[in-house]
């Protein structure tokens, strides 16, 4: 793995003392060096060694060897030579330079002091760093003396130190030279000068390379932002700084962000310095460095070859650009597995790479990693143990544990023990890459947005499914005695629903202060404004104002998650044993857990597994279960998934969705050994099963599971170390119910090409034959009033928003003004689409506003509820700026603040359903309150009969306001209520309850 970043070398340049600057004829001479360093820079080496050798000839035959003219000529000569990688014949010149200062000047003036500046530099770029490390601090005591403290060239030995220590690996001596340079540039440049810009850029690379991305990122934006400003976009020092953005957002899995990062860099280079440059080459190669990672191999073959063919033509091939360049072209030939390539080019890569830097450098400790990783994939593991072993010895050694390579490094090493028939060592090195990312993750929270942290996130899913995929293993090959169940449990206990957790405790926290309290209104702003956008007719969208708002709102994000103090805390570290504490002597807890099978080799099939825990068990359990084709082949096909049907509809007629009796041996009859005295079990969805309520399940014997256990849906089993307590007083309730879909807003029709008169209104919302339109639902508007009585007998306040009054604006003050009220529930239409790609849009589709919805990027807006007027939008064209559309979508629930609701109720269809992502769990209507703040939901999973969940929900509160039950246990007495009533679980299971 290579972190392609810029780190600068400073070199410095020659000044001639005042008698010979007053020179005009040196003066001329001078610019003529000059002009032959900007050519060299260009990588015209040609041209500059001509005028560097016209300038030699005049400056000997006028002024003779020991003048200060010609000893910038060997200077320069050196510096061609290093251009060339032509080393040894750079020192000859740099030795030359050198005598002649000393005899000018003395060996304690500033100028012999950069004369043997530049002779370091030469050694740093040699690898031969105990001749480097004397020379740079000889020059360091020269500049302290005749210079100072505050003058540049002091800041110049400062870094170039710095540099040294950091690739010797001696990183308790480099930040502190990085840091007390970075003030010196500060102090005699300003903040606004370039010089001051490489400054902080090595002081970014540094972090960056030691893994601290949060200090690398601020020093990179800072770096950009003073070259654009001092030198403009269209230079070679911006372009540099967009590279390190790129591979910072890389490292961070935004791939969409790093690669409009290095694609600016490509043109910028391009323009600059043109197609035969080494810049505009490393620009290629760094693009193609992330077409690796994204998997599109061929693009970065063509890139590579490309870039490989001008790094030939001009440098040296023992040079550092043209090393990079092709273990990045190795790692293109594998992936295309084209395996004697890759090899040749990984073996070269080392070789080179040890003759540049020696073994104990972190460009060398890349080099046989990536090595390494080669002969774990073409099965030579014992090979690819030594080179990891090498490398995990230089790291720990001179780098520490918080270097990314390191990390990497471990968790290869569990591979291959792991391959190699050694699962202790493997276990040992796999506890401990988790530990690393989730130190890795819980740093994140502090500065990445909600959405960074998502990308970020998803980089982890790969090493927890290899994780449970070796553990998976070992139970079929009977090696249970070394499982890695302790581990697998805390690894899902600390990552499902990491992103969730962080997002609620952001909205929860930003009425910290003042200041936070401004940064989460001026984020709510943008995206108010940015869901307008989004909802724009595809050709419509304004991308650049899209891109705009979302960096912005991004921004105040991550500035927010920086300024809360205890923002840290929102992904407490739990273990399995904490959890055993909470359990009581009939309880046990279950988290199911989906993984891609990639171990021992990589496959397609998705295992489902369950880590259960009791209050006895020394380990948790693992219980392998089933394939999710078995699952899914078991659920009967229903019209909900027909692709005519644009949503579901509360009122529509039933069809049965899962047949829960075979499901029953699947899912259930493996656990049933383990859950013998077990009468509550706490359990947490993954994948399919989110579409699943498990109290339905038949058993054998005709009951179902919740006749035999009480069962608790949480998110994460780790709630159940808070312990949720239902609060005794229930200030308030908000209901929504009975709303008319079709009714005319005066501001809202004044937008759309559909008429306000009533009757031709509701005449074209039943005759319209592209779309369906949403009908009225009878059934909600008794149940809002039958419930708003209930409350009303027991003296609660509440408010009821039905038929014209059931608006979106009207929802979306909930929680505003005051606080949020203690009951919202919400009876209508849901709507959710999955995931489509708009290339496969119908037609008859295309110019209409649901269209939108169904085939936007973002899931939250694809699942919504549906509300007062809605059917205007959804038959015609939404787009006004100051209106709602009627159609409330995940997205803008979760920007309210539901902090204060004890409990939400979406009685509509398919409001528990979402797309499914990963640890992430369901990306909808769930999601979006359980980020607005709200502790229980009640959901549905299918489209549910207007009737039937009429009189669940009427039940329901009867058993929680007049038998005093807790919101659980009347929830589920409910449902039994019916179920003994003679209802088909059909009619009672599709709802289900998350706390």
């Amino acid at each position: 793995m290579y972190k392609i970043v810029f780190g600068l070398v400073l070199f410095t340049n020659l000044l001639f003392s005042q008698t010979a600057i007053d020179s005009i004829e040196l003066k001329s001479l001078d610019s003529l060096l000059n002009v032959s360093k900007n050519l060299r820079s260009k990588g015209d080496l040609t041209q500059s060694l001509e005028i560097t050798l016209k300038v030699e000839k005049i400056a000997l035959e006028k002024y003779g060897r020991v003048s200060a003219i010609y000893a910038n000529t060997c200077i320069n000569r050196g510096k061609w030579c290093i251009a060339k990688s032509e080393h040894q014949e750079a020192e000859k010149w740099y030795f030359e330079a050198i005598d002649i200062f000393k005899t000018i000047y003395g060996e304690e003036d500033n100028q012999y002091g950069k004369a043997l500046t530049n002779l370091g530099v030469l050694y740093f770029l040699m690898g031969k760093f105990d001749k480097c490390e004397p020379i740079y601090l000889q020059v360091r005591q020269i500049q302290l003396k005749a210079v100072g403290v505050n003058h540049m060239d002091y800041g110049v030995s400062l870094n170039n130190l710095a540099l040294l220590y950091k690739e010797m690996g001696r990183i308790d001596k480099a930040e502190p030279y990085f840091l007390e340079s970075y003030q010196v540039f500060k102090r005699a440049l300003g903040v606004k000068h370039p010089q001051y810009a490489s400054s902080i850029t090595n002081l970014g690379v540094f972090y960056y390379d030691m893994g601290n991305i949060q200090k690398a990122e601020s020093y990179y934006l800072e770096a950009k932002e003073v070259r654009e400003n001092a030198l403009g976009k269209m230079h070679p020092d911006y372009g540099e700084s967009l590279i390190n953005l790129g591979s910072l957002y890389m490292e961070l899995g935004n791939y969409t962000k790093s690669e409009a990062y290095y694609l600016e860099s490509v043109k910028i280079f391009e323009q600059v310095v043109g197609k035969n440059h080494p810049q505009y080459a490393q620009s290629l190669y760094n693009l193609a460095y992330l077409y690796n990672r994204m998997k599109r191999a061929k693009d970065a073959l063509a890139l590579l070859l490309e870039a490989k063919l001008i790094i030939t033509n001009v440098l040296n091939p023992n040079h550092p650009v043209y090393v990079t360049c092709i273990s990045l072209l190795a790692n293109s030939y594998k992936l295309l597995e084209q395996f004697d390539f890759a090899e040749k080019y990984f073996l070269e890569a080392k070789e080179k790479q040890e003759k540049i830097t020696g073994i104990n450098s972190l460009g060398f400790t890349q080099s046989i990693i990536g090595l390494a990783k080669f002969y774990m994939d073409t099965n030579r593991d014992t090979i690819a143990l030594g080179l990891l072993k090498q490398a995990h010895e230089i790291l720990n050694q001179f780098f520490g544990h918080e270097q990314t390579e390191y990390a990497l490094c471990v968790h290869y090493l569990a591979i291959t023990y792991e391959k190699l028939n050694n699962p202790n060592l493997a276990n040992t090195f796999f506890e401990e890459h988790l530990k690393l990312n989730q130190i890795k993750l819980r740093e994140s929270i502090q500065y990445l947005s909600s959405f960074e942290l998502n990308k970020y996130s998803e980089l982890f899913s790969g090493y927890i499914g290899t994780l449970f995929s070796v553990n998976y293993r070992r139970y079929q090959v009977q090696n249970i005695s070394k499982n890695l169940n302790s581990a697998s449990l805390n690894s899902i206990l600390f990552h499902k629903g990491f992103v969730l957790t962080a997002a609620n405790r952001l909205n929860s926290m930003s009425d910290q202060s003042l200041e936070t309290k401004e940064l989460f209104a001026s984020i709510q702003s943008y995206k108010r404004r940015l869901n307008k956008e989004y909802l724009r007719k595809r050709t419509e969208i304004n991308i650049n104002l899209v891109s705009e708002l979302e960096e912005k709102s991004n921004s105040l994000e991550k500035k927010m998650a920086l300024i809360l103090s205890d923002y840290k805390d929102a992904s407490q570290q739990l273990s399995w044993e904490n959890l055993r504490e909470k359990l009581n002597r009939d309880e046990a807890l279950i988290e199911f857990v989906s993984f891609k099978l990639d171990f021992p080799v990589k496959t397609d099939s998705i295992m489902y597994v369950a880590l259960l825990l009791r209050p006895q068990d020394t380990i948790p359990v693992m219980v392998p279960l089933f394939e999710e084709k078995q699952l899914t082949m078991a659920f009967f096909e229903t019209g909900r998934n027909a692709p005519t049907l644009l949503y579901a509809s509360r009122g529509a007629n039933p069809v049965k969705t899962f047949n829960y009796s075979s499901i029953y041996n699947l899912l259930w009859k493996p656990l049933e050994p383990y859950l013998v005295i077990s009468a509550k079990v706490y359990m947490a969805a993954t994948g399919v099963l989110h579409k699943l309520n498990l109290n339905a399940i038949e058993m054998p014997n005709g009951e179902i599971l919740s006749d035999r256990y009480k069962l608790v849906q949480l998110g994460s089993t780790r709630q159940i170390y808070s312990n949720i307590i239902d609060k005794k007083y229930i200030k308030n309730a908000v209901l929504i119910g009975g709303v008319d879909y079709n009714f005319a807003d005066t501001a809202l029709v004044s937008t759309l090409n559909i008429k306000s008169d009533s009757g031709k209104i509701k005449s074209a919302v039943q005759t319209n034959s592209i779309i369906p339109a949403w009908s009225y639902l009878p059934g909600t508007e008794n149940e809002v009033k039958e419930i708003a009585h209930l409350f009303q007998k027991h003296k609660l306040p509440v408010s009821v928003f039905q038929g014209t009054s059931a608006t979106e604006q009207d929802i979306k003050q909930v929680g505003t003004i005051n606080t949020s009220p203690s009951i919202l529930h919400i009876s209508t239409h849901g709507f959710f689409f999955p995931d489509m790609q708009f290339s496969n849009y119908d037609s008859t589709e295309l110019n209409s506003y649901v269209s939108t919805f169904k085939y936007s990027k973002e899931p939250m807006l694809r699942s919504g509820l549906i509300l007062a007027g809605a059917n205007h939008s959804w038959l015609g064209e939404s787009d006004s700026e100051n209106t709602e559309d009627g159609i409330l979508t995940a997205y803008e629930i979760s920007q309210m603040n539901l902090s204060d609701t004890e409990l939400v109720v979406l009685s509509a269809c398919e409001t528990g359903l979402g797309d499914i992502q990963g640890n992430e769990g369901v990306y909808g209507l769930q999601r979006a309150f359980k980020i607005a703040g709200a502790k229980y939901l009640i959901m549905s999973l299918w489209q549910v009969p207007d009737k039937q969940t009429s009189l669940l929900m009427t039940t329901f509160y009867k058993k929680w306001l007049v038998e005093k039950m807790t919101i659980p246990d009347a929830f589920h007495a409910a449902q039994k209520e019916l179920r003994d009533n003679g209802l088909d679980p059909y009619n009672w299971a599709g709802f289900v309850l998350v706390e």
